[in-house]
């Protein structure tokens, strides 16, 4: 999971080899997941959530978001919540 503004710090000439790179690190079947953000709105209006549009895996609905804790010291904890619905049923899993 490449989350925030990671990538656009790659020099362009490096970005299609860093990918390749980040490729062989994922299991098999697995994903790679990547996104760019505008931090400095985000840290001015102390953004707290960030939440992403559902996706389903076969019968089963999953949600995910991010929950920010801004530190007095400038740093941000990222904890990122999924929940997976099957048969109206929910399961929690956070990182």
């Amino acid at each position: 999971m490449s989350t925030g503004n990671s990538l656009p710090y790659v020099p362009n000439e490096e970005v299609i080899d860093t990918l390749y790179k980040m490729d062989l690190l994922v299991s098999s079947g697995g994903y790679i997941y990547i996104d760019t953000r505008n931090w400095d709105k985000i840290i001015r209006e102390h953004q707290r959530f960030y939440f992403y549009p559902p996706y389903y895996e076969k019968d089963v609905r999953i949600d995910s978001f991010q929950v920010w804790d801004y530190i007095e010291d400038g740093r941000i904890t990222f904890n990122i919540v999924y929940s997976f619905e099957k048969k109206k049923q929910i399961d929690l899993f956070s990182d």
